[in-house]
């Protein structure tokens, strides 16, 4: 598409809206920075550097320029975090997390992570990492994932 990803994941907003598919949609810069804080999901971040806005996906990133120590947080022991962080899932493929893991991408691995939210499903404050449909809620507690 001719749009340059950086390491963090940012693109310029204008590569965006000249050269991508949002160009036959004529949207512009405005209606990027407008429209990305008010999704109720927070799927993207947007960000200006000087006088320029770049945006990222918040998760889901497949491509392996993106490097993740540039895009993530490390949690360790000592890290503030929940309790438990729950990854969402669907009967049909409990046979290959039992077999496997979980895995990121599950069998096609054509992900760079394993997603998790830190509620459950049916809480209103969950805004991206866990679909309100998933049938399966895998729990993790996290001070006994240490290892």
């Amino acid at each position: 598409l001719g749009i340059n990803i950086r390491t963090d994941g940012f693109c310029s907003v204008q590569d965006i809206v000249v050269a991508g598919p949002l160009r036959t949609l004529d949207c512009t810069l405005r209606d990027i920075v407008r429209i990305v804080p008010a999704s109720n999901k927070q799927r993207f971040e947007l960000r200006k550097e000087d006088r320029e806005f770049f945006v990222r996906a918040v998760q889901g990133h497949s491509l392996k320029i993106v490097d993740d120590d540039n895009l993530l947080t490390r949690l360790t022991v000592d890290s503030p975090m929940p309790q438990v962080c729950i990854h969402g899932t669907y009967w049909r493929f409990l046979p290959s997390i039992f077999k496997l893991g979980l895995l990121a991408g599950g069998l096609r691995r054509n992900r760079n992570h394993v997603h998790f939210a830190p509620r459950e499903p049916e809480d209103q404050r969950v805004i991206s990492g866990l679909r309100n449909d998933c049938e399966v809620a895998i729990w993790l507690n996290l001070p006994k994932a240490d290892g």
